[in-house]
């Protein structure tokens, strides 16, 4: 992780001293700018959240409850919603890469490595054909 000077979020038009770059696998949050395979993958401001969230704490199951009181989602179904729609934009929109998003049933979810996805017994969804 390393730190940025004054960056100003093209979504929102919040600022910041200070922007961490955030990587994982083929993945790079850097400060307001998600890219994966160096293609740059636009998100809605909670999309980013949660996917900040998730990537803070790769390689550990987060629950629907903690993304719920960290990424401040406003309706029950709302972690679900969200976590397809990254998938919709970072797995799913890649089909030549492996997945960054797994599902583990009866806990929540994970952005990890495949020792720690083996561990839990986390499951990848099928890949959408089209």
């Amino acid at each position: 992780m390393s730190l940025h000077p004054l960056q100003q979020c093209p979504m929102c038009g919040s600022t910041s001293t200070m922007q961490e770059v955030l990587t994982f696998a083929d993945l790079r949050i850097d400060g307001f700018t998600v890219s994966r395979s160096g293609q740059v993958v636009r998100l809605t401001p909670t999309e980013y959240r949660l996917l900040k969230f998730l990537v803070r704490n790769k390689n550990r199951v987060v629950t629907r409850d903690m993304i719920h009181s960290h990424v401040l989602l406003s309706f029950s179904n709302a972690v679900d919603t969200m976590i397809n729609y990254l998938r919709n934009k970072l797995d799913y929109a890649f089909p030549h890469l492996p997945p960054l998003i797994s599902t583990v049933r009866g806990f929540g979810y994970i952005i990890g490595a495949q020792q720690a996805l083996d561990s839990v017994g986390a499951s990848v969804p099928e890949r959408k054909t089209t």
